[in-house]
């Protein structure tokens, strides 16, 4: 999983057709732009300009994997004329799985054709019904063929009885909600809520 914003584009797209070729077409491309405000943080990148930085950054990918030679403008991404070595095995590319952690990603997604990959920490996953909804929608509307693919990450932890497993997993649990949380409460407290479904995170929030 490649959290696109924090990465150079052009540096990705090669390293991943690359690493298509050396497993013989077995590469599956997994995006994302991670909830760990911190390592944005540490980085000097606004969380703020995570999703455009993510949308710029895969389509520079995907012309680089498709095109022999482009140039590409955006906001924060200026590129002249560039060919990237190798292009993929898979043409025209690898599969490509999103992760989802906002409701707007869901139909963009399945406009796109891209798999949608979620994770559950705490959550019902019966939350994400209506978002997978959607992205089915937009995909069968789209065109493309087959059935929308979905994919869920669910964390486990293995122990004898449920209280081993929270005695020997739940401190280093806890602390990394903890770390995160000071972060994200400074986040969602400037940011402005867009009119419209809440966004995913906020669903998952504990309250």
């Amino acid at each position: 999983m490649q959290v696109l914003p924090l990465a150079n584009p052009l540096r990705i797209a090669e390293e991943a057709a690359t690493l298509d070729h050396v497993s013989k077409g077995r590469l599956i491309f997994g995006v994302g732009r991670s909830g760990v405000v911190k390592t944005y943080e540490a980085l000097n990148i606004a969380y703020s300009e995570s999703k455009d930085r993510e949308i710029e950054c895969l389509e520079i990918i995907q012309r680089a994997w498709q095109e022999d030679n482009f140039s590409y403008k955006g906001k924060f991404y200026d590129i002249q004329d560039v060919t990237v070595v190798p292009q993929p095995l898979q043409q025209p590319t690898p599969e490509i799985r999103i992760a989802a952690v906002s409701v707007e990603t869901f139909p963009a997604a399945g406009k796109a054709g891209q798999g949608l990959y979620l994770s559950v920490r705490h959550e019902d996953v019966r939350m994400f019904k209506q978002h997978i909804d959607v992205y089915r929608k937009a995909w069968t509307d789209a065109g493309h063929a087959g059935e929308a693919p979905v994919y869920l990450r669910c964390p486990g932890f293995v122990a004898k009885t449920d209280a081993a497993a929270q005695e020997a997993y739940g401190p280093t649990l806890m602390r990394h909600f903890q770390n995160q949380s000071p972060s994200a409460r400074r986040l969602f407290s400037s940011a402005k809520q867009p009119a419209g479904p809440p966004a995913l995170e906020n669903l998952a929030a504990p309250h």
